[in-house]
């Protein structure tokens, strides 16, 4: 089995920047444990995103709270 990273550059020409290796019994341990690595990242930053994302949802509410507040005031 053949795992290719790698990336088609638009500008250039469509043509492959990357990194290939042919997997077998003696590099797949070697395989996984990058791949675990690679996964464990790719979860941190989807984490951070997920997290950022909420502390923007939760600073939106306070300030439609506290927004709906002055606006009752001004109507009152």
């Amino acid at each position: 089995m053949f795992f290719g990273f790698s990336k088609t550059m638009a500008r250039f020409g469509r043509f492959r920047l990357g990194v290939g290796m042919r997997l077998s019994k003696k590099n797949a341990p070697y395989l996984l444990i990058i791949l675990m690595f690679v996964w464990m990242f790719q979860l941190m930053w989807y984490m951070m995103v997920l997290c950022f994302w909420l502390m923007y949802a939760v600073c939106y509410g306070i300030y439609w709270c506290i927004k709906s507040i002055f606006n009752k005031f001004k109507k009152a």
